[in-house]
């Protein structure tokens, strides 16, 4: 089976123009995309709090209808998003997250761990922590590379690769196998390497090029 499934994490005010180029390259590429809407979660004012014995909460009047209209205006987008899909007849589908910060990674890892590759949505370099969080969830807490800059449709036709015989640079290379094989030109650099046998060896880089 060749088909391959990128995540894509993006939030509400990713542009349509994006998504729909990310769709269009998927499809063109037989590639599933999986959408990650990450939307932020109202959160309680501060004098909401309480602390027993001494005061109770104290919710706003108007909570319920600011978590309604949160609620109604992620699944607004979701809609939109799903339609892009469609219209670009993208194997996909979109999942919802309306969070907090701090739970951001939980959900991209949970759908990074069956993906094959993440990308994130340029526009979430806007908002530093989300884009922190989604980055953490997949390099800490998933199997898979995380591509940065760029398109999900830029193809990578000279790739260069930071070698130091680690589990962590092997399982780099692995991840990044169908850019390899694209790519006319792949270089091999190591930095300060050990050159003995129980570390990277006499001639390091050797190997990972053959």
């Amino acid at each position: 089976m060749h088909r391959r499934t990128i995540l894509f994490v993006l939030n509400p005010e990713t542009p349509d123009a994006e998504i729909t180029h990310a769709a269009e390259a998927a499809a063109l590429d037989e590639t599933h995309l999986v959408c990650l809407l990450l939307g932020t979660a109202p959160a309680l004012p501060m004098y909401a709090y309480g602390v027993p014995p001494y005061g109770g909460m104290n919710i706003p009047d108007n909570w319920n209808e600011t978590v309604v209209l949160a609620q109604q205006a992620q699944k607004d987008r979701v809609d939109a998003v799903e339609a892009i899909l469609a219209t670009s007849n993208t194997s996909g589908h979109v999942h919802s997250a309306l969070c907090v910060t701090t739970d951001i990674k939980h959900h991209v890892s949970r759908l990074a761990r069956v993906s094959d590759e993440a990308f994130l949505s340029a526009n979430l370099r806007d908002t530093p922590d989300t884009m922190r969080e989604a980055a953490a969830g997949v390099l800490f807490h998933s199997p898979i590379g995380l591509r940065l800059n760029g398109s999900i449709a830029q193809k990578a036709d000279r790739v260069f690769v930071a070698w130091n015989s680690s589990e962590a640079a092997s399982a780099a290379v692995h991840g990044a196998l169908p850019y390899l094989k694209e790519a006319s030109e792949v270089v091999i650099a190591c930095f300060d390497p050990v050159m003995t046998a129980a570390d990277d060896g006499q001639d390091p880089g050797v190997d990972v090029a053959e």
